[in-house]
């Protein structure tokens, strides 16, 4: 692929509804009124606010690849189906993490093209993909045991901050899927990140060996 998308309703799809980072709520006159959820996390944990509230909306050809967050995600779907494919930190050896440079769609004559961001660090990416498991594995890839978890309109997921997931979606009967999910900063002092990166780190001074 030469990073370009032509002009299609998928590109006008994620070019003017992919909202994240809460921008959907300066849209808004306020904040929507919280999920049960939510009112919970007030009552019982009031120092706690979600980070961002993001909208996603998209059809049966929308899909990510194999990635994880530094969130703890509530995850709500509202129309279609989204389909999540999970493995926990502990995978990192599976997955064969690379590091990338980050990059964004921007537009480009009638469609979108895929710029590097120029004087960002590189991440850690996973490049295997559990529904293609013979194509760019490691020696410890045949060791996962990839969860598949489905969720219909009206289920709610919570997904651990750190855990690797893939996500593909089937649509509604007016052929679109929407989803709203919020993301809560992890607890970098506890014990999951320290127990990530040590496991990174063993995995990688194995591979240059």
């Amino acid at each position: 692929m030469d990073g370009s998308l032509t002009q299609d309703p998928i590109v006008e799809l994620i070019t003017n509804y992919h909202e994240l980072n809460s921008s959907i709520i300066e849209e808004l006159d306020g904040e929507p009124s919280p999920l049960e959820f939510m009112r919970f996390v007030a009552k019982n944990t009031p120092f706690v606010d979600p980070d961002a509230i993001n909208l996603w909306i998209g059809t049966a050809r929308s899909t990510t690849a194999l990635h994880k967050d530094n969130y703890e995600n509530m995850y709500v779907q509202v129309a279609g189906q989204k389909h999540f494919v999970l493995l926990p930190p502990a995978c990192q050896p599976c997955v064969r993490e690379t590091r990338l440079p980050p990059a964004v769609y921007v537009r480009s004559g009638d469609g979108l093209a895929l710029v590097v961001e120029e004087g960002e660090e590189a991440v850690p990416f996973a490049t295997w993909d559990p529904d293609r498991p013979g194509e760019n594995e490691t020696e410890y890839s045949r060791l996962a045991r990839p969860m598949r978890v489905t969720l219909e309109e009206g289920d709610m997921l919570y997904l651990p901050a750190l855990w690797y997931h893939k996500v593909s979606q089937s649509c509604s009967p007016e052929g679109v899927c929407i989803a709203v999910n919020y993301w809560y900063d992890m607890d970098f002092s506890g014990p999951l990140h320290a127990l990530s990166s040590f496991v990174r780190s063993v995995s990688s001074n194995k591979s240059k060996k």
